[in-house]
């Protein structure tokens, strides 16, 4: 991933980044984030996505937090967008699974459990080896 110029934006990424460095199967990979999410889950003081939670609390008010929000989620998108891509999936995937884990996040957040990170990753396997058996000669990289 890129840099990053926020301090619980950098923590993020570098925990996303080095659950999804901890095997080279593209697959696993792509699933190693709700791995990560679990983990995140169960951590003391977890209270949801910073991102999602500020921009609940101002919204549309403050642009430069909406502009900070959007930036952080778009980050997250093209990462898992090139995780599918190294994966041989279609660039479909990528907004799908980023949809499973941003709602994961929320419930989790509103549960206090790490079961929504479980769920997301069953989910997740589901979407991966639909959209890799759909595309022709791409699956096994």
């Amino acid at each position: 991933m890129e840099e990053v110029p926020f301090a619980w934006q950098r923590m993020w990424t570098a925990g996303v980044t080095a659950q999804v460095e901890s095997t080279q199967v593209p697959r696993e990979r792509l699933l190693a984030v709700y791995d990560f999410l679990a983990g995140w889950f169960t951590s003391e003081g977890f209270r949801g996505c910073a991102f999602i939670n500020s921009f609940a609390e101002v919204g549309g008010a403050s642009g430069n937090i909406t502009d900070i929000v959007r930036q952080h989620k778009k980050h997250f998108q093209t990462y898992l967008a090139q995780l599918a891509d190294e994966a041989g999936a279609p660039a479909s995937l990528a907004p799908q699974l980023v949809i499973l884990a941003e709602g994961a996040i929320t419930t989790a957040a509103i549960a206090a459990s790490a079961e929504p990170a479980r769920q997301a990753r069953a989910a997740a396997e589901i979407l991966i080896d639909v959209a890799l058996q759909h595309s022709p000669g791409r699956g096994s990289r």
